[in-house]
């Protein structure tokens, strides 16, 4: 009985412990530094990466694994964000990076044979890309991306957002990558 005793105030000393008090979170937004602060997420990539800006487009903190992140003004509505990653290797492909940015739109994956109809060549200043460009028609999101190889990496450029807010800004996107300089 005393044992019965023993379990029941542990018991009751347990659960009352468990109690949790009200707890609250804020969200505090974290300052951007400004243009001349921005550290690049690859010291050894950062070197080989020269750009000229579009006038009104800022440079952003680019956050974790990305080289640089640039806010594209548009005429109404918030900036679009264009994001420069650099990977080793040739990372999985082209078809699995596209699906993956597939998925990021609410899409399907594609198969090898459509994803011919969603990639062209390019060439913009010295170097060739290949232009994707994505679409959810019942979201209006779009991704427009290219990619490039240089000797040991797979450059990717991905802009994204509202697809009437890209279609403004295609002549400046393909502006910035005719002044992009990967050494």
């Amino acid at each position: 009985m005393r044992y019965s005793a023993l379990l029941l105030g542990v018991a009751c000393l347990g659960f009352s412990a468990c109690k949790s008090p009200d707890i609250s979170v804020t969200d505090v937004a974290k300052p951007l530094p400004s243009a001349s602060t921005v550290q690049f997420s690859s010291k050894e990539n950062q070197s080989k990466f020269k750009f000229t800006l579009p006038s009104g487009w800022t440079q952003a903190d680019p956050g974790p694994m990305r080289l640089a992140k640039f806010l594209v003004p548009v005429p109404s509505g918030a900036p679009l964000e264009l994001s420069v990653t650099t990977l080793g290797g040739s990372v999985g492909g082209l078809l699995a990076n596209v699906n993956r940015w597939q998925g990021q739109l609410g899409l399907p994956p594609l198969t090898q044979a459509q994803l011919t109809q969603k990639v062209s060549q390019i060439r913009a200043g010295s170097r060739p890309y290949q232009l994707v460009d994505l679409l959810n028609p019942s979201t209006h999101q779009r991704v427009l991306a290219v990619i490039t190889q240089s000797e040991s990496d797979t450059w990717f450029f991905k802009l994204t957002g509202e697809a009437e807010a890209i279609d403004a800004v295609r002549g400046q996107f393909d502006q910035f990558l005719r002044g992009v300089e990967i050494h």
